[in-house]
């Protein structure tokens, strides 16, 4: 099987000030000295990205010249109501989604993608990913939550960190595929409450 890797977008203004994101189209910022994050030419890859600007940026910036392909399922996860909207101004307009400083996991942005709905198309692309067949290396550029959903659902981190941390900016990221894990649905059921609510992402988006 070939290489995977993940690569977050380029950074947006977006970012700097802590405004949520999630689906909306919001365009890069300039990147200084880009230059240092260009994948020179050598073994033959693939590369797909989100049709989001930012990702499609960091497409421009790292593989300069090289045919990229878009896959509308690596865009972001809607947020809603919540996208545009400060992090604090989100914690004052909804005051209980909150725990510990970052959005409950029962916390369901209004008008936005589900947890459960967000994770399944992201399992969609991973199981793809398994049957693909593909000899080439296989770079998928896309999102913060993007890739933390992933790295869950490959069984590499647990719903409580999902989005405790961000992924760097620009920087490819291996992706060993746990294809017996990802064969399963034992990972999504983490995702629903006892009493069958879906979860939703952190602060991270």
């Amino acid at each position: 099987m070939s290489n995977i890797f993940l690569v977050r977008h380029a950074p947006t203004r977006s970012n700097v000030e802590g405004v949520v994101m999630g689906g909306s189209d919001v365009p890069a910022m300039p990147v200084p000295d880009a230059r240092r994050y260009q994948l020179p030419p050598g073994r033959a890859r693939l590369v797909l990205t989100s049709p989001l600007r930012r990702a499609l940026t960091a497409a421009s910036i790292v593989f300069p010249g090289e045919t990229v392909l878009v896959e509308p399922d690596l865009a972001e996860r809607s947020m809603g109501a919540l996208e545009g909207m400060t992090h604090a101004g989100v914690r004052t307009r909804w005051p209980n989604a909150y725990v510990d400083g970052t959005l409950d996991v029962r916390f369901d942005p209004p008008g936005g993608e589900s947890m459960i709905v967000f994770a399944r198309r992201v399992l969609g692309v991973l199981r793809g990913l398994c049957k693909a067949g593909e000899k080439r290396d296989r770079y998928l550029i896309t999102h913060n939550g993007w890739i933390r959903t992933a790295s869950f659902l490959n069984g590499q981190l647990e719903p409580q960190d999902l989005f405790r941390e961000s992924v760097p900016f620009l920087q490819p990221i291996p992706l060993i595929l746990n294809v017996e894990t990802l064969a399963s649905d034992r990972r999504l059921d983490l995702l629903v409450t006892r009493g069958g609510s879906e979860v939703v992402g952190r602060r991270a988006f």
